[in-house]
């Protein structure tokens, strides 16, 4: 997050989310948090000796703690949770097959494989390029992220498709704290079904309910189709795995998901808010209790949150809020609702995921990695409508909440201040470069699009969405358009681009 103030504390966001693991969400916060050792037994060219040496320094630089390999293994030669295995060149073993990290803790353990080599994409490769060329590191070499080192310059390649390239300079310090740090401090976890209210077969995607969101779903698709920003696809059977084990780990790293894509569609249904009260109010219309004691009070079954906006505060009911989403590793250009959707629910910090009829296996039906931060925005929405129906604005934006509903898009790409639609807010490239995923991602939705909505309110423009931006990893954009609007106009946003780069 940027140095502003957030609207309320990381333990409310976390209560409201049900996210139950501690959160650093500043660069600070995740060097003290971050612990990272080097596995021995690497095949270490000259060039990575020196580079390993400068990582080695620049660590220390930071105030990351490096622990030795031995020290870093528990009794049961386990590495310690929370510890970032690193390989400096080939591995001749590594430390996933040798069992140092369990098999079930794996999202716990980022692993970093770094390489002398150029990388074998770029950041002007198609999505799909990108996607292939991770897994297949992934695959041979059990990493979740991997740096490749030539002399000019080193690459770091994370499992959402990220490529950052950074020059390799006399010091990897600065590049290292904002580039490397947030990925190997922040876990990528997806949601389990253990850790959600599941019901299988819980809706039919064909009720006159669904009509008009699975009509717009279809039609989203087929414009995401003309481009490469939502097409990237692929499966585990497509990979070479060095032993029946090395598919059985990267099989538990992606949580037993039969593919995988990037980006994610949503529609966030209908919701029922209710107007913020200004905080001095809150007594008198609420209840007479210690507001400012904290952030977070429920009062007769209802949670309330304390939110801060440009120095007023507010006091916001917490909503029940629904979601219609894609779920994890369907097509995006070809989306069959029977199969590709599922509907999400955040009530009482308590997410609910049910599947189309039909879809009664565990390993057919899996969360989008990005539940946490769908539902987060979400959330997020509620908040921004509340506030602004206590202040007479953005009528737009709030009856298309009550109304219709919102459409929600993911893809791996970016835009400028400059091509966001009227109305829009764009926020998120000050926040630290976090993989999808983490509940760092679903805090960042959920603080920044409040945190932005001091700028509507202080130049008088009519709110009706915002557009996130998620350094070294992509663009949420959430707003009145539905789902076929905002995929017609990132192409032509991309096509106008690209005529002027002629």
């Amino acid at each position: 997050m940027s140095q502003d103030a957030p609207p309320f504390d990381v333990s409310t966001a976390r209560a409201v989310l049900g996210i139950r693991r501690p959160v650093p969400i500043t660069l600070p916060e995740m060097v003290r948090s971050l612990k990272v050792t080097f596995v021995p037994g690497t095949r270490v060219t000259p060039r990575l000796q020196t580079f390993g040496d400068r990582l080695r320094k620049a660590f220390r630089e930071a105030g990351v703690r490096e622990i030795p390999f031995s020290t870093a293994l528990t009794t049961g030669e386990r590495l310690m949770d929370g510890v970032v295995p690193i390989s400096v060149g080939d591995s001749q073993f590594d430390a996933l097959a040798l069992g140092h990290v369990p098999v079930n803790n794996l999202s716990s353990s980022p692993t970093v494989g770094i390489f002398d080599r150029r990388c074998p994409v770029s950041e002007e490769s198609s999505l799909q390029a990108k996607l292939d060329a991770i897994i297949a590191v992934m695959a041979t070499n059990l990493v979740s992220l991997c740096i490749f080192v030539t002399d000019s310059s080193w690459v770091m390649c994370t499992m959402n498709g990220g490529i950052a390239t950074f020059t390799n300079g006399e010091s990897l310090t600065d590049d290292v704290l904002r580039g490397l740090v947030p990925k190997l401090a922040t876990r990528v976890a997806p949601p389990r079904a253990s850790e959600m209210s599941v019901r299988y077969g819980g809706f039919d995607p064909s009720s006159p309910t669904f009509n008009r969101y699975v009509e717009d779903f279809r039609a989203s698709a087929a414009v995401w189709a003309q481009g490469d920003l939502m097409n990237a696809y692929a499966t585990l059977d497509g990979f070479i795995f060095k032993s029946p084990l090395h598919r059985l780990l990267v099989t538990a790293f992606l949580d037993h998901r039969n593919g995988m894509s990037f980006g994610f569609l949503a529609w966030q249904l209908p919701v029922v808010y209710k107007p913020a009260v200004a905080l001095a109010e809150a007594p008198q219309r609420i209840a007479d209790i210690a507001w400012e004691s904290n952030s977070l009070h429920e009062i007769n079954g209802a949670v309330y949150v304390v939110v801060s906006l440009s120095g007023e505060k507010f006091v916001v009911e917490v909503p029940e809020v629904s979601v219609l989403c894609t779920r994890s590793g369907c097509e995006k250009t070809r989306i069959i609702p029977e199969k590709d959707l599922v509907r999400l629910t955040l009530s009482k910090a308590v997410v609910r995921m049910e599947t189309p009829e039909g879809m009664t296996q565990p390993e057919d039906c899996k969360p989008s990695y990005d539940t946490y931060t769908i539902l987060a925005s979400a959330l997020g929405n509620c908040f921004v409508a509340s506030i602004l129906a206590t202040l007479g604005q953005g009528s737009v934006f709030r009856d298309a909440l009550s109304n219709e509903g919102l459409a929600l898009a993911h893809w791996h790409d970016y835009v400028t201040e400059e091509e966001i639609p009227q109305g829009y807010i764009r926020h998120g490239e000050e926040n630290p470069g976090v993989s999808c995923g983490t509940p760092q991602a679903a805090v960042y939705a959920l603080f920044g699009k409040i945190k932005a909505l001091s700028r509507p309110l202080r130049q008088g423009v009519d709110y009706r969405g915002d557009v996130q931006i998620e350094p070294h990893h992509g663009t949420n954009m959430v707003g009145i358009m539905s789902l076929h609007e905002t995929a017609l106009w990132v192409q032509q946003t991309m096509v106008r681009r690209s005529a002027s780069h002629r």
